[in-house]
């Protein structure tokens, strides 16, 4: 059921392409040009244009690591100047990569949905109706967001790449592995600052389930090994 819903998403995201998108879309494809054409160094004090790199580092690798493929395209679009530039080919370049990316937010989907089918306190397979069990509601809601489809696929931003972190963050906590879970969101923070936000929930649920135990009515710190 998880693929229908996918293969949905993304015929809707197709047909997105050609629509409206905002100035976020030249400020990507400067990233693009920039990552390609400077040093890594650079990155950051360059001001060659007014769109200068206000992301964390490793979203700048990762956007170097797409000007890899966009010579396929139109390589015009990596050439590193003041002036914006645009193309058809440039356009179905980037909105076919933010497309791509969400398949890490299907993945976070995937494993969430593991977890609700097979844990024993919220195992939703008694559900006989496919559609109507909230695993698949859980994933309509996600990967059919409307929100997500707004500011990603048509105003243009990479928040679905960001969740799909998060939610695979989540659910190894869900599962246990802690240590996995504080690596995949410290991963995250370094690809958007924003979700600095949440780290004092991360940093209390981990201090409390992982680094401390009960004993009778009193807490106890224990060191523990990661449970990688």
């Amino acid at each position: 059921m998880l693929w229908c819903v996918v293969v949905l998403a993304t015929c809707l995201k197709v047909l997105l392409i050609k629509t409206y998108y905002s100035t976020d879309f030249e400020v990507h494809r400067h990233w693009l040009a920039l990552t390609n054409s400077r040093p890594w160094r650079f990155w950051y004090i360059d001001v060659t244009s007014q769109w200068t790199l206000d992301y964390p580092p490793f979203f700048a690798w990762y956007e170097w690591c797409l000007s890899h493929f966009a010579t396929l395209f139109d390589s015009n679009m990596l050439k590193l100047s003041k002036d914006g530039y645009i193309s058809e080919g440039t356009v179905y370049f980037q909105r076919l990569t933010v497309i791509a990316s969400d398949f890490v937010l299907v993945y976070g989907v995937y494993l969430l949905s593991c977890y609700l089918t097979t844990n024993p306190i919220r195992k939703c397979s008694q559900y006989k109706a496919r559609w109507k069990s909230p695993t698949t509601i859980f994933q309509v809601l996600v990967l059919g967001n409307m929100g997500l489809l707004l500011v990603d696929h048509i105003h243009f931003q990479y928040n679905g790449l960001l969740l799909g972190i998060l939610l695979v963050s989540v659910s190894h906590i869900l599962n246990g592995r802690h240590c996995w879970a504080a690596f995949w969101f410290i991963f995250l923070i370094h690809m958007k600052h924003i979700f600095i936000y949440m780290a004092p929930v991360f940093f209390i649920y981990l201090l409390r389930n992982h680094c401390m135990v009960n004993e009778g009515k009193r807490l106890k710190w224990e060191w523990r090994n990661a449970d990688y």
